[in-house]
């Protein structure tokens, strides 16, 4: 799938560096991107979405970060995010993702009209 081949391709990025950072959390910290990029949007990611760190290393201060929809729906994108464009939340709540997906969707819509 898409999101296991971008984690391998992540795994290999982080081997090219000498610096990777650990952190001292689990694999489920979630967070809110707390500024709108161009980088992220092109993903389908925009600011006040909510995700979680899916692997445990940050490299040159990023993260592999995976932003769901609510229930069975795929997900949006996994990606990686700069730490400063991340808020840790005590939890995540992917209703909100496809809220904010829908108001870009609509956006992208009247514009196209």
């Amino acid at each position: 799938s898409k999101t296991i081949m971008l984690f391998l391709d992540w795994l290999i990025f982080t081997q090219q560096f000498d610096t990777i950072y650990s952190t001292n959390s689990n694999l489920t910290n979630c967070f809110e991107v707390i500024i709108e990029k161009e980088k992220y949007a092109k993903e389908g990611v925009h600011k006040g979405m909510q995700g979680w760190i899916c692997y445990d290393k940050k490299v040159r201060g990023y993260w592999l970060a995976n932003f769901p929809q609510y229930g069975a729906k795929s997900d949006i994108a996994t990606l990686d995010v700069k730490e400063e464009d991340l808020k840790i939340i005590p939890v995540m709540h992917a209703i909100i993702n496809e809220q904010i997906k829908a108001q870009f969707e609509a956006l992208e819509k009247d514009l196209r009209s």
